[in-house]
């Protein structure tokens, strides 16, 4: 199991360097999950980066990938709040995605430094 952060999304939407490894990992790994409300962050950053179209092309992407979203909960809101606390350089997207990694004892596929000071487990790839 994998928690699957927006920055791994928008490092494949924007064909960034790690790219290519990034979508082998979601077409291998067969199971992966997502925060619904770092989703709406992401669909966010796409609308801002490559316009509105773009967004029905990330839900197919999440779709073909078989990302499954889950819902944000309070536990995972009392676990971000405490994260943002004790990592003040976390995100508010990113903090959504350490509730529910840390909720799951999963790691993340990520890209960038954005959980390197923290307690997250990175997924190796």
């Amino acid at each position: 199991m994998i928690i699957v952060d927006c920055s791994a999304l928008m490092t494949v939407f924007s064909q960034e360097e790690d790219y290519p490894v990034i979508d082998k990992v979601l077409c291998s790994e067969p199971s992966k999950f997502m925060s619904a409300a770092a989703l709406v962050h992401c669909g966010y950053m796409v609308d801002a980066k490559f316009g509105p179209e773009a967004n029905r092309v990330m839900v197919d992407l999440i779709d073909a990938w078989k990302i499954l979203i889950l819902p944000f909960s309070y536990e995972q809101a009392m676990i971000a709040n405490a994260g943002v606390l004790g990592h003040p350089n976390l995100s508010l997207c990113a903090s959504f995605t350490y509730g529910l990694a840390i909720e799951k004892c999963a790691p993340v596929l990520y890209c960038g430094d954005v959980f390197d000071l923290t307690d997250i487990v990175p997924y190796e790839y």
